[in-house]
């Protein structure tokens, strides 16, 4: 299934014309199991932004972030360690699906102040969307897949920096 899904990531950002000419070329099957993920992605509402989908696309192929693993519960700490105003400044311009998939993810230390720091429309939306999705709106597996891009692109951010 990883296939279909970065199949659909890659799709998702071309423009209609040609997504429906790649689309037609496949078997009626797998064009449907695309189909499906590419509604799937709209729904959420996942920016058509193409830097965050090459950063999903080269997040690890994993369909879960096993908790358990050292690796994984290191990243997570480290996450949790940031500085709100590093958190704030790279997600300040993402879209509100994006910011509220990353928020919704964990309870983050740093969540509140983050959003003390946002303006307050701003702050009012994402309260309301996450309220929204407290019943599990965003796929689990498209919430591993941006929390590991997150991870990825923070960590090579020049400004990483993690509260100690």
């Amino acid at each position: 299934m990883f296939a279909f899904r970065r199949a659909a990531l890659r799709l998702y950002s071309l423009a209609e014309a040609d997504k429906n000419w790649l689309l037609s070329k496949l078997s009626k099957e797998n064009r449907e199991k695309i189909a499906y993920l590419l509604h799937e992605l709209e729904e959420m509402g996942i920016p058509k932004n193409q830097g965050w989908l090459s950063s999903l696309e080269k997040a690890d192929s994993v369909d879960f972030i096993d908790t358990k693993s050292e690796k994984n519960t290191e990243m997570l700490s480290t996450l949790d360690r940031l500085d709100p105003r590093f958190v704030f400044e790279y997600l300040e311009y993402e879209n509100d699906s994006i910011v509220t998939a990353i928020l919704t993810y964990k309870n983050w230390a740093w969540k509140e102040d983050l959003l003390a720091i946002m303006d307050k429309q701003r702050r009012k939306r994402l309260r309301k969307i996450i309220e929204q999705q407290a019943s599990g709106k965003i796929p689990i597996i498209i919430q591993n897949s941006l929390i590991l891009a997150f991870d990825k692109r923070i960590r090579n951010s020049k400004q990483f920096i993690v509260d100690i």
